[in-house]
């Protein structure tokens, strides 16, 4: 399957029976929400709160040398005010948004009610500007005692009493008449919405509503593991923008395909300068995904669209190669996908191929297949490879933006499985000129060897320079270099004598 195929509905991703199950049952109800609101205290998926006192927004910009971080508003308030010392002016000078400043109480003396302006409930308020405007504090001492509503602010929180024939408090009814100075229409129960959801789109948050039942539960999954394991942090800008690519172009499920054909697509989704983020996620949860799911997974292992190397690898032979998952699925049509797992299955029992050539040459044939579906010929029977096909594929070949070496490597790739298939007569069908000959293939270019120049060489193998080294496992392991000529990365994982 391509990355062209890839985003067609009803692509076949593999998944063991009762995934959708499987995952229900492993991600905690916490996060198997459409919309996901972390906690303020989770650094992973909230990141760093605002600096500013009471403000429920995260973090998102940070001047050198500050001591923390301050949302978009604040950001741009302070840098209104000339960006003065963010730690005194997070303190002492900003103002909260408007939808997270706390409602006090009224000043005066056993007033129930909550300010309005000058520390005072509107009553109160009145009665000083009558008075003359004395000082609040001698007349919060001997104000009068005024009337306050029967009932509670209808602003969940607010614990405050309404005002006289209202349904709420000072502070917040102050703030719903400025409101309907811009929205006449604006009704208390519209105001106390338009509050709480100010509130909320301050707070980050995660909404996965428009993806489809599947996709939804594989992307919780993968915030529930990235808040347990306490990785980097993702930002809901990010996760918003994977959302969008996967509503835009919907798939089945995140294994679909092969970590390849999600590359390409996020290549034509997205520029370069975005592109790695994204992605990253992306990738992300794909590999914790493909790590339940291998936990589960029935049958054999051979039959499996995408193969677990630590499963394949018994001994650990390989386990320090990179590669960790071979992909089968993007092969095109499926016998042909079939066809190279038996290939692949009798290379890695006969240890003529490791893991990681293997993938390389699942990709080279994944590539050969993506071609003949691009060109309208897709693969009925192997009879169809015929010396015209590989002519032109070889001409192509030529024409990629790719190094010779791997241009080398996608002709030999196949030449070596159309003839594994020929020797063992897996396709009978396949016809006795569809091989590319010597000659036909562009020999590898020779690098010249490096040598280390012998002046550098006597600073290195010299008892007095390797004494300088900061401890004897480093100078051992050069002692070890030198005298076998192993390569760094086999001297480091040689076993200890015991």
């Amino acid at each position: 399957m391509s990355a062209r195929l890839a985003w067609q509905p009803g692509a076949r991703p593999e998944r063991p029976a009762g995934w959708e199950a499987l995952l229900e049952e492993t991600i905690r109800p916490e996060f198997r929400v459409r919309v996901y609101r972390p906690k303020p205290d989770d650094a992973v998926l909230f990141g760093p709160r605002c600096i500013v006192e009471g403000c429920r927004a995260r973090g998102l910009q940070r001047a050198k040398g500050a001591p923390g971080h301050l949302c978009a508003v604040h950001a741009r308030a302070w840098g209104a005010a000339d960006e003065p010392p963010q730690a005194d002016w997070a303190k002492n000078r900003a103002r909260g948004r408007r939808s997270d400043r706390v409602v006090e109480g009224c000043v005066a003396t056993g007033c129930p009610r909550s300010v309005d302006s000058q520390g005072l409930c509107g009553p109160h308020y009145h009665h000083w500007q009558r008075t003359g405007r004395p000082p609040i504090a001698q007349f919060a001492a001997d104000a009068p005692t005024v009337r306050t509503g029967s009932g509670a602010c209808l602003v969940p929180g607010c614990g405050f009493p309404t005002v006289w024939g209202g349904r709420l408090c000072d502070g917040h009814n102050k703030s719903y008449q400025w409101l309907r100075r811009y929205r006449p229409d604006a009704g208390v129960e519209g105001y106390v919405q338009h509050l709480l959801g100010a509130r909320e789109r301050a707070a980050p948050r995660f909404d996965m509503r428009d993806l489809a039942q599947l996709v939804w539960l594989e992307l919780a999954y993968g915030l529930q593991c990235r808040h347990d394991q306490q990785g980097a942090a993702i930002t809901p800008l990010i996760f918003g923008q994977v959302v969008r690519w996967l509503r835009d172009e919907p798939v089945d499920s995140l294994l679909i395909g092969s970590d390849a054909a999600w590359a390409k697509a996020a290549g034509e989704r997205f520029p370069p300068k975005v592109r790695p983020n994204p992605l990253a996620w992306l990738r992300y949860c794909r590999g914790v995904l493909q790590r339940l799911r291998d936990e589960r997974h029935g049958g054999e292992v051979w039959e499996w669209d995408t193969w677990p190397v630590p499963r394949l690898d018994i001994g650990g032979r390989y386990r320090r190669q990179p590669v960790r998952r071979i992909y089968f699925a993007d092969i095109e049509p499926d016998w042909l996908r079939a066809l190279a797992k038996r290939w692949a299955r009798w290379r890695l029992t006969t240890v003529t191929k490791s893991p990681a050539s293997i993938a390389v040459s699942t990709s080279s044939l994944r590539r050969f297949t993506s071609w003949l579906a691009d060109r309208g010929e897709p693969l009925q029977t192997l009879a169809e490879i015929t010396r015209g096909v590989l002519e032109d594929y070889r001409a192509h070949v030529h024409t990629l933006p790719v190094s010779a070496m791997r241009q080398n490597g996608l002709l030999t790739d196949l030449k070596v499985f159309l003839d594994d298939v020929r020797l063992h007569e897996w396709a009978p069908g396949l016809p006795a000129n569809a091989t590319y000959y010597r000659g036909e293939i562009p020999a590898k270019q020779r690098a010249m060897p490096r040598f280390i120049d012998e002046f550098v060489m006597g600073q290195i193998d010299n008892d007095s320079n390797l004494a300088a080294l900061p401890d004897e496992t480093l100078r051992t392991l050069l002692v070890v270099l030198i005298e076998t000529g192993l390569r760094s990365v086999d001297a480091r994982h040689l076993p200890f004598d015991r």
